[in-house]
């Protein structure tokens, strides 16, 4: 039996996921995203891209002049208090 002082091992910290900004920040031209339609979801997936890397991404959205409105954004509502926190959206301009 052998009796070892100091430190217990511990495995290695791990090691944190690169940013995607960081990443997205070593590449040489825009990346190109398309945002496949213009509901409730497609815009507010396009905004979000827009503020959070729009200066590294070329985003386009595509919505269709021949769907009329669902009417599905009307779930979002209680979720969009929160998204509008994160965006910094002020409602009192609603």
């Amino acid at each position: 039996m052998r009796n070892i002082s100091g430190p217990a091992s511990r495995p290695p910290a791990p090691r944190a996921a690169p940013c995607l900004r960081d990443m997205l920040a070593s590449v040489e031209e825009k990346i190109r995203v398309v945002v496949a339609g213009g509901g409730t979801a497609g815009w507010l997936t396009a905004y979000s891209l827009v503020t959070r890397l729009g200066n590294l991404l070329e985003i386009t959205l595509v919505e269709s002049d021949q769907i009329g409105t669902v009417g599905v954004g009307e779930a979002t509502v209680p979720t969009m208090r929160k998204f509008h926190h994160i965006f910094k959206v002020d409602e009192r301009e609603f």
